[in-house]
């Protein structure tokens, strides 16, 4: 299922989306518009297991709870956008991010010149604190898809989080656009 084009969207969350997109690389956009919440959560077991295997074990915990978060906010805004799947555009991100700092390589082998393994995995450390933090200032979602729906101001909030979410993603892929050219062409 390809996720929602930002014509199907209401007003904000449509500018949000058509500014995100036109930061975007093609082969970004192509990669994101194709990764659903299961393919990340894969993702994450891998990375977890490839640390677990070589004993340098992350707490990569730290990024479940902005995850749930963004479940909760996808399912609340399904509701009133009548659209699904345009959390690809939260997911893809996530996932090319973390995939970016910690690849199924060896780490030593992603290092961008001038980059040492202690600011590599800093790096990888940092994305995943903001991750929680996001997660830790994003309201409770669930069992609020109704009284979302009905209020025009509530909704202007949920667009301005939908917002805050996209300009967080594209401003990280900007800083780890050299490790990523690296890795992804």
């Amino acid at each position: 299922m390809s996720p929602a084009s930002p014509a199907e969207l209401p007003n904000g969350f449509q500018r949000a989306l058509k500014a995100f997109e036109s930061r975007l690389k093609p082969s970004e956009r192509a990669q994101f518009t194709a990764t659903t919440l299961d393919e990340l959560k894969v993702t994450i077991l891998a990375i977890q297991a490839n640390q677990r295997s070589r004993k340098k074990m992350m707490h990569m915990g730290r990024i479940l709870s902005f995850l749930e978060a963004m479940e909760q906010f996808g399912n609340v805004v399904e509701v009133f956008l009548n659209t699904t799947n345009f959390l690809a555009y939260v997911w893809g991100p996530v996932k090319l991010l973390l995939l970016v700092r910690l690849t199924y390589l060896c780490p030593q082998l992603c290092l961008t010149p001038g980059e040492t393994a202690t600011s590599w995995s800093e790096s990888f450390d940092a994305l995943l604190d903001a991750y929680q933090l996001i997660s830790e200032n994003l309201p409770i979602f669930e069992g609020y898809q109704y009284t979302f729906a009905k209020s025009g101001r509530i909704q202007g909030v949920l667009e301005c989080i939908w917002s805050d979410i996209l300009e967080f993603h594209i401003k990280a892929l900007r800083i780890f656009d050299q490790s990523s050219s690296f890795l992804f062409g």
